[in-house]
């Protein structure tokens, strides 16, 4: 006999699961229905990326400093592989690649066997062809083309446009939500790098549906791609070619600022590299001879170093604000300065000098007192309104602050005290200091006109694939400085003698008048010191701030200031000829640096 009670009981179950199958069927098919129907489509429906071509990078006349082009490439897709190691072996033959390299490609892209797999860039048309007669016997393998970056003028202002790179698995997982994917290329470096939102266009694709298995059935649909926007630069190409050019083989960084907008026309930094070299593979043996002699990644004008005597404007900012009126009579200069025990040596014997001589000469025993009486502090207070010691935030990756020392700066970082030979030693730009190019420049550009400087910048405008402007920048002022009008008066006059009759006179050029500072700075355990010059010009209108920096070259006054001549001739003489950089072809420039006998070979 049944038991009624354990008929009803098991009953009552079924209906419980029965009635929970209901509620989940209705929450499936009513309440998420939307939700999978959506995600149903996302999976039957797959995108074949076609890569958008990057926007064009030009300098201010319009020159293309980097552009797109299409090469031959081959892709496999890994769905229609039947036989991954004989398919490896035949395309190795055809590409001369090595075979596993191939094998273990199309193994780890079974996850995106519908996604094409990019084997070799680059193919020659003799390669194209035998892949053709080939082509019977390799399915899923095919020839397409596709956009790569070309740069035309080689490593010509190469740290200002950069270069590009495959996107990594680190970057991708930070930026698949921009819409990046895997075999994307992005700005690693530069303007390519900084501009990336603007440069990168937007990609299309061809839209396939596939089965379950992921194999591909049918086309649905074909989005086109959208390239890039244009960026147009402040940079001046010719004035950067007689940068680099007067430079030569030496490592070191011009900078050149427009300080009446604060344009940069000129960022140069040697050695440097060919920015094409990063868009075919490269080999291990090729990676080790491109940094043989160099660093040429290493951007110069944007990291720090002892500025040396070019630092005595701030020490002279700070005695003249701060009325050192003892300091400003004459002085006697025997060729040392005796502080303790401590000779510290001028680079000549000036004999009796008064303060404005001293900078005309660069005295260094007047600029040791300066430091001695005015200690670290109102120092920094003068060198931080110049905007020393911090990012000049330049529209450019890569930059770093140096250093602006101080009495808690030394206490918390090097955990001692300030010393008097600390004091002297910044009083003449040397000891802790670390001062980048760029910041020298812009600190001329204060200079320049008397007290404000601004915001130096590359980006000129943004324009659409269709010459559509989108942005154009408009100059702000970053930065504003309050002295006294003796001050600004002593800066300029003495400046202007220092490439009249002093260190600097290897500057001096006829019908323009130009100011400028010297500086030599030691900066062991290099043997030789960091050859310096700032300057602008002309003094009466300014149309040029700019900073030269030798590495290791010696003295200021004969490594660094005829850069800056050869840099002010090209332009004053381009200037008085009538000549704008207006051509899309880059002229031919010289530069013929010939030592004057004048040339001062100290500080």
């Amino acid at each position: 006999m049944i038991d009624s009670s354990r008929v009803r009981t098991f009953g009552g179950v079924i209906c419980f699961f029965f009635a929970l199958l209901v509620v989940r069927l209705f929450y499936l098919e009513v309440i998420r229905f939307h939700d999978y129907t959506i995600r149903s489509a996302a999976i039957r429906a797959r995108v074949i990326p076609h890569i958008a071509p990057r926007g064009l990078i030009l300098d201010r006349a319009g020159r293309v400093l980097a552009s797109s082009r299409p090469v031959f490439s081959a892709y496999i897709l890994p769905v229609k592989v039947e036989d991954a190691q004989a398919t490896a072996r035949t395309i190795a033959s055809l590409l001369n690649m090595d075979v596993n390299t191939i094998y273990q490609k199309i193994l780890k892209q079974k996850e995106r066997a519908y996604e094409p797999l990019l084997i070799r860039d680059h193919l020659p048309f003799s390669v194209i062809s035998a892949i053709e007669e080939q082509s019977h016997k390799l399915p899923g393998f095919v020839v397409g083309a596709r956009n790569i970056r070309s740069y035309n003028y080689g490593s010509l202002a190469s740290h200002v446009v950069g270069y590009i790179g495959e996107i990594d698995k680190e970057t991708l997982a930070q930026k698949s939500l921009e819409g990046y994917h895997q075999g994307n290329w992005i700005g690693l470096a530069g303007i390519e790098r900084y501009y990336e939102s603007y440069l990168r266009g937007i990609d299309g694709g061809q839209q396939i549906e596939v089965d379950s298995l992921g194999r591909p059935t049918k086309a649905i649909g074909n989005i086109e791609p959208i390239p890039g926007n244009n960026v147009t630069l402040t940079l001046d190409l010719e004035l950067q070619k007689v940068a680099e050019a007067a430079l030569g083989n030496r490592k070191g960084a011009v900078v050149v600022i427009d300080p009446t907008n604060g344009e940069v026309l000129v960022l140069a930094s040697h050695p440097g590299f060919d920015p094409n070299f990063f868009i075919a593979p490269i080999s291990d043996e090729k990676w080790k001879k491109f940094h043989e002699g160099g660093n040429p990644l290493h951007n110069r004008a944007l990291f720090g170093y002892p500025p040396g005597s070019t630092f005595k404007i701030v020490s002279a900012i700070t005695a003249l604000e701060n009325n050192f009126n003892q300091i400003i009579d004459r002085f006697y200069c025997p060729g040392y300065f005796l502080i303790g025990n401590r000779h510290a040596q001028c680079w000549k014997a000036h004999g009796t000098i008064n303060f404005f001589e001293a900078m005309v000469f660069s005295c260094d025993v007047v600029f040791y007192t300066v430091g001695l009486k005015a200690g670290p502090d109102l120092i920094h207070r003068a060198g931080d309104a110049l905007g020393l010691g911090s990012k000049t935030n330049i529209d450019f990756p890569g930059e770093t602050a140096g250093t602006l020392p101080s009495s808690k700066w030394k206490q918390r970082v090097m955990k001692e005290p300030w010393y008097p030979g600390d004091s002297i030693n910044l009083g003449i730009g040397q000891g802790f200091l670390q001062i980048t190019p760029i910041q020298l420049a812009q600190a001329m550009c204060v200079l320049a006109n008397r007290g404000f400087a601004y915001q130096p910048h590359l980006l000129k405008e943004v324009t659409s694939p269709e010459q559509k402007l989108l942005y154009s920048y408009q100059p702000q002022i970053a930065r504003k400085v309050s002295l006294k009008s003796e001050t600004w008066d002593y800066l300029r006059d003495s400046m202007t003698q220092v490439v009249e009759r002093g260190t600097g006179v290897a500057t001096k050029i006829a019908g323009v008048k130009i100011a400028g500072k010297t500086g030599t700075a030691e900066d062991p355990p290099r043997r030789q010191p960091h050859a310096w010059f700032v300057t602008y010009a002309p003094v009466e209108a300014p149309r040029l701030a700019m900073a030269v920096f030798v590495e290791s070259g010696g003295h200021g006054g004969t490594a660094a200031a005829p850069i800056a001549r050869a840099v002010y001739e090209y332009y004053f003489n381009r200037l008085k000829a009538g000549i704008a950089t207006v051509n899309e072809e880059l002229t031919n420039v010289t530069v013929n640096i010939k030592p004057s006998a004048n040339i001062w070979t100290g500080d």
